[in-house]
């Protein structure tokens, strides 16, 4: 199968310049990279950032808009990440962030999309010249990166059987957010609006509910990291609300910091930074692990004493949006990099169910979470079947 440079199949280039002082906060969908990748994901995004309708029509009429089948890529953030310009859609996006590929020559742009999930083009995306990962993905290096290229028939054959094979993908990736979803919904059932509080349950500020203090985790320097040291979590690692099992980075510590930060299933973790305001003092749950386990200093541990306050209710509590908007984001930092401190999280007010309710909750969610193991396997093996099938069609042994 011959490969081609996207430069030879694509106009690429991106938006011209939209400045701060000209977003709205209602208007035309204006996009950056994190909406892309929201998009990618969901099928939808509730966006934050708009232009005015006139801006919009007068870069429309003077440089043009993205229209149906070109492909919008980031280039910051999470590279690569595509998006496929559907019939109907309107909106306009951030320059540097997305790079916009328009279509010069009779290729199929789903295809294309799927090149981006091979292992093959995202190492071009993801890799400098000389092998070492960069952080952009820029115009010039999108028209240099290869990508395999069949006839036409071919390339929708290929798309076809692929679409079928992410919707089986994504059918389950949806069970999973069904099961997070009910979860919540079970939560809000037993407890009642965490703001209203309509069974008029007492809250006690957080440090009144811990056994022991919050505290930062460790600060690792770069000559500690280790392959045979203890395994430490890190603001990434702890992105998805609970821990997943797997090989965490490891550091060389002593006894003595390691039973100082050590974290175990009696814990929450709570992300002390984001790039957002939104996105700070989220929680995190660990999962019961068979060997010590630390923690990094951009978190903060959470112990709650569970003769009155237990692990599950916290993280709960804490995930919620409306008890977050009440009670959690009043004490977050707002700045470039948003963030809270141990003062500010040991503030929050927590709603206080009887002990009895919060472990029947606890027993409930031991349900949720078994099913939601069985989906996880699912996913594994859609996975698998879909990673297979992508090789298989870059091979050029998927269809004749």
């Amino acid at each position: 199968m011959k490969s081609v440079e996207l430069g030879e199949i694509f106009d690429i280039t991106s938006s011209k310049r939209v400045f701060q002082s000209e977003w709205k906060d209602k208007g035309i969908p204006f996009f950056r990279a994190r909406e892309i990748v929201k998009i990618s994901k969901y099928g939808f995004v509730d966006n934050e950032l708009f232009i005015s309708e006139e801006m919009y029509e007068d870069y429309k009429s003077k440089y043009g808009v993205p229209k149906e089948d070109d492909i919008l890529i980031t280039g910051v953030g999470t590279l690569g990440i595509t998006y496929k310009v559907k019939k109907g859609d309107k909106f306009y996006f951030k320059d540097g962030n997305i790079i916009w590929f328009k279509k010069k020559s009779d290729v199929d742009s789903k295809f294309v999309q799927y090149c981006f999930q091979s292992q093959e083009v995202l190492r071009q995306v993801q890799s400098g010249a000389n092998g070492a990962t960069v952080g952009t993905f820029t115009i010039e290096k999108a028209k240099k990166t290869k990508i395999p290229l069949p006839p036409l028939a071919t390339q929708k054959k290929i798309a076809a059987i692929l679409d079928a094979a992410d919707a089986h993908r994504q059918k389950t990736k949806q069970l999973l957010a069904k099961y997070d979803e009910l979860a919540q919904s079970i939560f809000l059932d037993m407890f009642g609006d965490p703001v209203t509080n309509p069974k008029g349950w007492k809250k006690r500020t957080l440090d009144k509910l811990l056994t022991r203090k919050t505290q930062n985790g460790h600060y690792a320097p770069k000559d500690v990291y280790s392959e045979e040291g203890v395994q430490m979590v890190h603001m990434s690692d702890a992105f998805y609300q609970i821990l997943e099992p797997g090989e965490f980075k490891r550091v060389l510590v002593s006894d003595g910091l390691r039973k100082k930060y050590e974290i175990n299933d009696s814990d929450i973790l709570v992300a002390r930074r984001s790039l957002n305001y939104e996105g700070a003092a989220k929680p995190c749950m660990v999962p019961k692990y068979s060997e010590p386990l630390i923690y990094e200093s951009s978190l903060i541990r959470l112990t709650p004493d569970q003769k009155v306050l237990t692990p599950i209710y916290l993280f709960y509590f804490l995930n919620n949006d409306r008890a977050r908007g009440a009670y959690v984001l009043k004490h977050v930092t707002k700045s470039t990099i948003s963030g809270i401190n141990n003062k500010g999280l040991n503030a929050v007010e927590i709603v206080l169910p009887p002990i009895e309710l919060q472990k029947q909750f606890l027993n409930i969610v031991k349900v949720i979470e078994m099913e939601k193991v069985i989906a996880k396997q699912s996913l594994e093996k859609a996975e698998e079947l879909f990673q297979g099938l992508l090789q298989k069609a870059f091979k050029g042994e998927l269809v004749e």
